[in-house]
């Protein structure tokens, strides 16, 4: 889902483009495009995000400002010199070459590097994708992850490369991710409960993937899923849900820094329409038709869809970031800009006051 993407500094802020207007429609696109399948590489001279940034016109670094925390940067572990020094094409490849799947140049040097007039861009001989900066959009590496988002996964393809593919790319470099999904909890419960028709059966596919992300490192996870707790099946209730968490919790090995557990009344879900989901930090959400259980089983049982999308961000756009994640303010707003408004908001508002809310360190 993510291409390691090199920039021409020369590229961001072209001699040729003499209108602002139109350079500021192509960085924004650029940006799009960085937030949904970009790791952003830095070179020996770039330190890290806020140098790049102080390094572009200030219009433009007002505009990268909105994107910067959605955005993955890769600092160099060795000496590279920059793009923008580099002069043939063969030294892209020398230099750049064993990190890099995209390089995004001003267009005349494109042309010196081998894009011929009329094309977006070419191949070099080691296989990086020389595009040019107005026609970024039309690099072939970005149009097939495009459509890698939206493709249906299909029957008996294996739960590891769907892993592979699509979320561990992502996750491994991500702060937070959280699960919502409403029978995510029951079948957790399920699996662990021996008298169930799962336990010591077929596997949860929550468990699965946490299981997998819990191999990623640091990463903050919170699930969402429903409880009836009433309900005449123990399975349903609250504390057996809170107790398989609790074992899944024991089985981890760190890489899951904080496991928290938010639980729902069942009726919210019902009363509140919803894709199941699995939302990656503040804007990357990847929607799963039968949620976590497409999981539980080393082949997909059935073709599901798997969409990827991003927010876009306006540039008035406020962005919540991890330090201010957990005040119920902060936390409410940034929960509340999907589509799963109405029953978040209950939660957040006390629904589970009176149930209970388990969150977890790993140590």
């Amino acid at each position: 889902m993510l291409a390691s993407i090199a920039l021409d500094m020369d590229a961001l802020a072209p001699s040729t483009v003499d209108d602002p207007a139109v350079l500021r429609v192509h960085h924004r696109r650029l940006l799009e495009i960085l937030a949904r399948h970009g790791v952003v590489l830095l070179d020996s001279s770039v330190t890290d995000s806020v140098a790049l940034i102080h390094m572009m016109p200030n219009n433009i670094g007002k505009l990268w400002e909105i994107y910067q925390s959605n955005l993955f940067f890769e600092p160099s572990n060795t000496p590279v010199p920059c793009i923008s020094s580099i002069q043939c094409i063969s030294d892209i490849d020398k230099h750049w070459g064993t990190r890099t799947d995209v390089c995004v140049v001003e267009t005349t040097r494109a042309f010196e590097f081998g894009v011929k007039s009329g094309s977006a861009s070419s191949m070099s001989p080691q296989g990086v994708e020389i595009v040019r900066f107005d026609l970024v959009d039309e690099s072939s590496i970005i149009q097939r992850l495009d459509a890698l988002s939206t493709a249906t996964t299909t029957k008996g393809t294996t739960r590891d490369k769907l892993w592979e593919d699509r979320f561990k790319p992502i996750i491994k470099r991500a702060k937070r991710v959280t699960i919502c999904d409403r029978f995510a909890g029951v079948q957790l419960a399920e699996f662990y409960n021996p008298q169930s028709n799962r336990g010591g059966g077929s596997e949860s596919g929550l468990r699965w993937f946490l299981n997998r992300v819990d191999q990623c490192p640091k990463t903050i996870v919170e699930v969402i899923t429903g409880v009836k707790p009433y309900s005449d099946n123990a399975n349903h209730r609250l504390d057996s849900i809170a107790c398989a968490f609790k074992r899944l919790r024991g089985e981890m090995n760190g890489g899951i820094s904080t496991l928290m557990l938010t639980l729902i009344p069942d009726r919210f879900f019902s009363d509140n329409a919803h894709d199941r989901h699995i939302r990656i930090d503040e804007s990357r959400i990847f929607t799963l038709g039968d949620g976590t259980a497409i999981f539980s089983t080393k082949n997909i049982s059935q073709s599901y869809e798997c969409n990827y999308v991003v927010r876009k961000y306006g540039e008035n756009d406020q962005i919540n970031d991890l330090d201010g994640y957990n005040s119920r303010k902060a936390r409410e707003t940034a929960l509340t800009k999907n589509a799963l408004s109405g029953f978040v908001r209950a939660t957040i508002c006390g629904v589970t006051q009176g149930m209970t809310q388990v969150t977890g360190n790993q140590t």
